[in-house]
């Protein structure tokens, strides 16, 4: 295949940092985003780790002249799949099934009062 893995590399580690900008704000480095972004409820600790990872393969391809291979690439889009699909588009596919599902009928009244 004749595409540039670093340059994905770089790609995807750049959706994630806005993706967090845009989300809690700038907090003026990876690692205090990171933070912010796993406080206000988007991340659990094992996402956490996985971003982690994924943001540290376009980190080596910028300052270590790392090539991931395509590997590395199909397991770091799996990570910002996972990272982002509760956030741009499960929430509102969620809302949507929320309001087809019909309301519990009331609960029958035993006679005791």
């Amino acid at each position: 295949m004749a595409i540039s893995t670093g340059l994905a590399a770089m790609g995807i580690r750049a959706l994630l940092e806005q993706v967090m900008i845009l989300k809690v704000g700038d907090h003026r480095s990876f690692d205090k985003n990171l933070d912010e972004f796993q406080n206000a409820g988007y991340l659990s600790l094992l996402q956490r780790d996985a971003m982690r990872a994924t943001l540290d393969v376009g980190h080596a391809v910028m300052h270590r002249a790392f090539k991931p291979t395509e590997e590395d690439l199909k397991v770091a889009l799996d990570v910002v799949e996972g990272v982002l699909a509760p956030i741009f588009a499960h929430k509102e596919a969620a809302e949507k099934l929320a309001d087809r599902v019909p309301p519990r009928p009331p609960k029958p009244k035993t006679g005791k009062t």
